[in-house]
């Protein structure tokens, strides 16, 4: 819809205003949490002492980056990545094509480019010309610990103020978990500030599985303006526990599992459903896919759940026969 600011001008407001502190699972298992909500990740930024310096290409700028340990991405394992300008980076060496990717899309798409981690998908561009911003990239920790940062500093949103720079960074944990953060996100141009024309999310190599976390692009926008970025934002993806991954229960099956309230202060009731004769675990995990309860249970019930604190909760009922599971929040 149109709407006038205070001084007659008309300003576009795409219609979704409401914050998502958290999403998914996409099909493959892997969720979001951002640094609003309790149980998200703390932002933390990491400066760019010590780090390796990629040449400077302008616009259009792409390269190839090492990361020097395996890490998990959607379905395969990769120690490179393919890194473009533009705001996002691929998984692995070769270069993932895409003619048009100065346009960001909605996540997931399926037109190359594919398998990339877009913190910033947008018309960007850093060098001589651009303000002079740069790509930093390093490793740190030991195995299994190991992780890669790799620092967006002072890049330019294209025919924007060269002086109003982007600055945000990747960071790639061994065990696949990425974090985004962003220390800078204006640009000079109210209509490109904060993500309002950006792709933020995740997709796997097919481009057919995916997480978006906001699209701010007027003609098709995705959680904007209600998870606009932020200056001391931070965002987690992950690909949770194994054993809340899978949903597969049907209602044909006999299998269901609700949560009661899903949003609660303090304590929930969930109600599950399958055969009587069926025995199956019932587990609850936090964000970050640890268990926090676990009870063996046969036919259909009721129970009461009361996690120790705030924060993103999933509940899984697993048997050999069917599962099902269910995202709650526990607020204060």
């Amino acid at each position: 819809m149109l709407a006038s600011d205070a001084a007659g001008a008309s300003t576009l407001f795409p219609p979704d205003s409401t914050p998502r502190h958290f999403g998914g699972p996409d099909s493959a298992g892997y969720c979001w949490i951002d640094s609003d909500t309790v149980g998200g990740p703390q932002f933390d930024w990491i400066d760019t002492a010590g780090f390796s310096l990629a040449p400077n290409l302008g616009d259009e700028y792409r390269i190839n980056i090492p990361v020097y340990f395996d890490f998990p991405y959607y379905d395969s394992t990769y120690n490179y990545v393919y890194v473009s300008a533009n705001g996002w980076l691929a998984a692995g060496h070769a270069n993932p094509g895409g003619t048009g990717d100065s346009t960001p899309r909605r996540l997931p798409d399926s037109p190359a480019p594919n398998n990339i981690i877009c913190p910033y998908w947008d018309n960007l561009a850093v060098g001589p010309g651009f303000g002079g911003g740069r790509l930093y990239y390093r490793n740190f920790g030991t195995a299994p610990n190991r992780y890669f940062v790799l620092v967006f500093q002072n890049v330019n949103r294209v025919g924007t103020d060269t002086t109003d720079l982007l600055t945000f960074e990747v960071i790639i944990h061994e065990d696949g978990t990425v974090i985004f953060q962003y220390a800078d996100v204006t640009t000079g141009d109210s209509m490109r500030d904060y993500g309002r024309n950006a792709s933020v999310g995740i997709e796997n190599r097919s481009g057919t599985i995916g997480l978006q976390y906001m699209r701010g692009h007027p003609d098709s926008s995705v959680n904007w303006p209600g998870n606009k970025l932020a200056a001391g934002k931070a965002i987690r993806f992950w690909k949770r526990d194994p054993g809340i991954a899978e949903q597969v229960g049907r209602p044909d099956d006999g299998f269901a599992l609700a949560v009661e309230p899903s949003v609660a202060t303090g304590a929930c009731h969930v109600r599950y459903t399958q055969p009587r004769d069926i025995h199956a675990t019932l587990a609850l995990y936090d964000a970050l896919g640890r268990t926090v309860m676990q009870r063996r249970v046969q036919g259909s019930g009721r129970l009461r759940l009361t996690p120790a604190g705030p924060g993103v909760y999933h509940c899984a009922l697993t048997s050999a026969k069917g599962n099902c599971a269910s995202t709650l929040v526990i607020v204060d």
